[in-house]
């Protein structure tokens, strides 16, 4: 009988965190569209300012940690975090 002990092959794949979340942005585009399709212009009003308050608070705590604001801010988490909040209000 053969034996079944083989391992499955790692796949390492150049997923960074920033493509990821670019992704996730262009996956909420159908969503934001349907929130303006609902509820009007005032959704792009809501992910504005989410935008501007995310990106002013993690810079904020960027700078209070002392890391390096260009490359944490490029990653986009604050601005995927930032429209999931505003689609969610």
């Amino acid at each position: 009988m053969p034996s079944l002990d083989k391992t499955m092959p790692i796949i390492f794949s150049p997923l960074t965190t920033t493509s990821l979340m670019s992704r996730v942005l262009i996956c909420l585009c159908p969503g934001i569209l349907v929130a303006l399709w609902f509820f009007g212009i005032g959704i792009l009003l809501n992910i504005f300012i989410s935008l501007v308050a995310a990106l002013l608070f993690e810079s904020l705590a960027l700078t209070l940690r002392q890391k390096n604001l260009k490359t944490n801010l490029a990653d986009l988490s604050a601005v995927v975090t930032a429209v999931l909040f505003a689609l969610s209000i």
